[in-house]
């Protein structure tokens, strides 16, 4: 997704994510209904090394998951980044979310 962008929107794509920089901690929202969803955790996963931001807290938040069919099996698939489900129309997840938040930067 990010390879296909236009060079001047890349390359302002880039700076905002310098900002990571100086994060305390990261949300990674995925579509967890995208068909691509591994290709682009990993896009963004290389991008956070070659910022030198691997190791900075990240919570790995699944919006859309009332869009997925099997949303059980999805979130066992990606356990290993104990993500949060969410639903922005629903408006479902978002305590669990704070909860995570709140017990990672106090």
């Amino acid at each position: 997704f990010i390879q296909n962008l236009p060079p001047l929107l890349f390359e302002s794509f880039l700076t905002t994510l310098e900002e990571v920089i100086e994060s305390d901690l990261l949300l990674q929202i995925i579509d967890a209904s995208d068909p691509k969803i591994d290709e682009k955790i990993d896009v963004v996963k290389n991008i956070l090394r070659e910022l030198n931001c691997e190791e900075k807290p990240t919570l790995y938040v699944f919006n859309k998951i009332d869009s997925v069919k099997n949303s059980e099996k999805l979130l066992k698939k990606y356990k290993h980044l104990d993500p949060i489900p969410i639903s922005a129309i629903k408006k479902t997840g978002f305590e669990n979310l704070k909860q995570k938040i709140h017990g990672l930067v106090g």
